[in-house]
């Protein structure tokens, strides 16, 4: 007859899903952006800087020192350690607009957030090209 191991109701297994990060990276060309989607353990700031360097928008070694989201969850403050703004001016202007909005697009993304305020060990971020002391949005 039907007797089965155990009594009361199957529980069907949970899958486990891993949460999945958009990486925006520059083209070949520098003009504009490429998406890559990456599945990510946990989704938290090291863990996009790290999808990040992986896909060579930002050099090895850069870091993210302080990171919050509002509580609308609208806009992002991201402090970067002085590798990021190194990075930014070592390019000419196309590709300082395609790594910094690779950045911002990956974050915005992310977090479904608006804005980002970026700043470099708690500082305007500044570069050769520009300040960057307002709040970035989405790059197209």
């Amino acid at each position: 007859s039907g007797e089965t191991e155990f009594s009361g109701t199957e529980v069907p297994d949970i899958e486990v899903v891993d949460t999945v990060l958009t990486v925006y990276a520059p083209d070949d060309m520098a003009e504009s952006f490429v998406t890559t989607e990456v599945e990510i353990a946990a989704l938290n700031e090291e863990t996009v800087v790290e999808q990040l360097i992986e896909a060579g928008v930002l050099p090895e070694g850069t870091e993210i020192n302080s990171f919050a989201q509002s509580a609308d969850k609208t806009r992002l403050t991201a402090d970067f350690n002085s590798a990021f703004r190194d990075h930014l001016n070592s390019m000419g202007t196309a590709g300082e607009y395609v790594i910094l909005g690779s950045v911002v697009n990956t974050f915005l993304t992310a977090y479904d957030a608006d804005s980002i305020l970026i700043t470099v060990d708690q500082e305007s971020l500044e570069t050769g090209h520009n300040i960057y002391d307002q709040p970035l949005n989405f790059y197209e």
